[in-house]
């Protein structure tokens, strides 16, 4: 009795080079029962093709992941398990309804190997003006993340430096468990948005991420970049990036009865000196606000997603040391390569390691931007009574605080 059959509404909203990007349109009512939906697409069906949904009075079960890849000079051989496979193997147990990307969800530093023109304005030391970025040369940028999503969401192949590793397990995956993304910075290239501003304004530079940002949203949000997402009760739309010439766009989900879930942008607006604006903080914190108030206390619980921990060691006197005028002297002899040449990144010339430390909340261009945030935070929770989970990764650790 509790059997029904159907087809989903289909719409074509994108085409490139002979490949087509089809969304569909899924809509079913939840019953007092968790439902079990199978699915096959042009009459193909795999024991992949289904996915479950909670009951009415249910709230979701709930994982979620980030740096869903590699480093580019990873030795791929000495990782032998996959964290998939395990996913897979809890999914089997007791169903996920969902899972939450924290960003990273594709690791795209290859652009530096396998994008020619990019490859060669590095080598040239960035010798190459702005005038020369190209509409060829957009192209050639969007050919590289077209093709480098087709082979990792498509297979889970992965190839860098060192190696190369095929992880089937994660189309596998994506094909059972509805997912929720927001980016960072290896959806775009390494430390996107947190070098010196000289650096990142370059319009060979700021293509990647304009790029980065189309393709993320093709295949992670199954959204063009044409359609109007003002209206998309999904979508929190902050203000416009200094080097994405986009929007801000955060994500917004109710997972089942008691819980809801917003997704911070914290790429596409951030500086070395700032994540996101004041007024997307306060779109973002009213939208919390009217979800809470509109649900009349069915939610209980608010789970934040950061792309980077909030909470993580301060490590200041690395990042003076870092950035010392000190430094000067074996940073100019790393760049010209007489001395340790991945001393210093090929982008701005600084330590090498000192992205990573300016994409953290606690470097001190972020730490009072940090301050107020949780301020606000706390002071949501406590005016509510609605329990707040941040959930965040970049690190490659796991820990719970």
């Amino acid at each position: 009795d509790n059997v029904s059959n159907g087809e989903f509404e289909v719409v074509k909203i994108y085409e490139e080079d002979g490949q087509i990007f089809w969304r569909f349109k899924i809509e079913l009512g939840l019953k007092n029962y968790e439902q079990k939906v199978k699915y096959s697409i042009n009459g193909e069906f795999n024991e992949n093709f289904q996915f479950y949904i909670p009951s009415i009075d249910q709230s979701m079960n709930t994982m979620s992941f980030s740096c869903n890849g590699f480093s580019l000079a990873t030795e791929t051989k000495d990782f032998k398990g996959s964290l998939w496979l395990d996913v897979l193997r809890q999914h089997s147990k007791l169903p996920y309804h969902v899972m939450l990307g924290g960003g990273d969800q594709v690791y795209a530093d290859s652009i530096k190997l396998e994008c020619e023109p990019f490859k060669n304005w590095l080598e040239d030391k960035h010798s190459s003006s702005s005038s020369h970025y190209t509409e060829e040369i957009a192209k050639t940028y969007g050919k590289y993340y077209l093709n480098l999503y087709l082979r990792w969401f498509g297979k889970g192949y992965w190839q860098g430096k060192a190696g190369k590793t095929i992880q089937s397990n994660f189309p596998n995956a994506l094909a059972q468990i509805p997912s929720i993304n927001i980016w960072d910075d290896h959806d775009i290239i390494d430390g996107f948005g947190s070098y010196k501003d000289r650096t990142m304004r370059q319009e060979m530079f700021k293509g990647v991420g304009n790029s980065a940002f189309k393709y993320y949203m093709l295949f992670q949000h199954h959204t063009p970049l044409d359609e109007d997402v003002s209206s998309e009760p999904h979508w929190v739309v902050g203000e416009k990036g200094p080097y994405i010439n986009r929007n801000s766009l955060s994500s917004y989900c109710r997972l089942g009865k008691s819980i809801s879930f917003i997704g911070f942008d914290c790429r596409t607006e951030r500086t070395k000196h700032k994540v996101n604006s004041k007024r997307t903080y306060e779109i973002l914190l009213k939208r919390m606000q009217n979800e809470v108030t509109n649900s009349k206390g069915d939610i209980k619980h608010f789970y934040v997603m950061l792309g980077v921990p909030i909470a993580y060691p301060r490590l200041v006197w690395v990042e003076a040391i870092m950035s010392s005028k000190f430094l000067a002297p074996l940073k100019y002899l790393a760049q010209k390569g007489y001395i340790a040449k991945g001393l210093v990144n090929e982008f701005d010339g600084s330590i090498e390691l000192l992205d990573d430390l300016n994409d953290h909340w606690c470097a001190v261009g972020h730490k009072h931007e940090r301050n107020d945030l949780m301020a606000k935070f706390f002071e949501f929770s406590q005016k509510n009574n609605v329990r707040i989970t941040i959930l965040s990764g970049d690190v490659h650790l796991c820990c719970i605080g």
